[in-house]
């Protein structure tokens, strides 16, 4: 019975955008340039979690360590949807509570603060670290451009 609660909690997911975000995106992180995260998702606890892994870092926060996370865990209370107006026509953007990772120069005194990720359409997504007011825009990477940077972080190194 479990088990098959389960598999049709899976083909339900497999619907719903918010569970269809796993992979390569890349964000402008303004005077750091563009980086790229892995999208994943974990089960811990009774937690569901999309986990944002960096793949490319900076001196705040490295290549391979968390970025963000958001919770998706199902009966979660979630911020209300986002209502923005796109030419002309008011548009409301579901939005999923999370935590965003903040650091000073060389990792020292991290911590998670609050955040929430927000859902534009298929391609992109951004997500809000609240305490800042900062915001980065994430869209699908491009196989070529990973790569690239990546050659180029080898370089560097």
């Amino acid at each position: 019975m479990a088990a098959n609660l389960r598999d049709a909690a899976r083909e339900v997911q497999a619907f719903l955008p918010q569970y269809n975000l796993e992979g390569l995106w890349m964000g402008n992180y303004g005077a750091h340039g563009y980086e790229v995260i892995s999208i994943s998702y974990e089960n811990s606890r009774g937690q569901q979690w999309l986990v944002a892994t960096k793949v490319t870092g900076d001196d705040y926060v490295k290549a391979g360590e968390v970025t963000f996370k958001v919770d998706l865990t199902p009966g979660t209370t979630q911020p209300p949807p986002l209502s923005v107006n796109v030419k002309g026509k008011e548009v409301e953007l579901e939005a999923f509570g999370g935590l965003g990772v903040i650091a000073e120069k060389g990792g020292r005194g991290k911590q998670m603060v609050s955040g929430k990720l927000i859902l534009f359409e298929e391609a992109r997504f951004a997500f809000v670290w609240e305490p800042l007011g900062a915001h980065i825009t994430f869209a699908r990477a491009d196989e070529g451009i990973v790569r690239h940077i990546q050659a180029t972080m080898a370089k560097e190194d």
